[in-house]
């Protein structure tokens, strides 16, 4: 996901402002599964899964599973 925070324009955010950060990357997750459901429902996937991975306490990652 960090490629579609980029997109998102998340990346040029000072990291003073991490509630900021967080409630944007939040937006956009919400963005992807809007957009993943969708697929589903015309066909093109079967079901997505997100995938959180948290190392210490301010690093988070996220990955993305598509089923076809």
């Amino acid at each position: 996901l960090e490629r579609l925070y980029h997109i998102d324009g998340i990346d040029g955010i000072s990291k003073n402002d991490i509630n900021g950060i967080n409630k944007k990357k939040s937006r956009t997750r919400d963005k992807l599964h809007k957009i993943f459901n969708r697929f589903i429902e015309n066909g093109l996937i079967r079901n997505f899964q997100l995938y959180k991975k948290v190392i210490g306490k301010s690093l988070t990652f996220y990955s993305v599973e598509i089923l076809l």
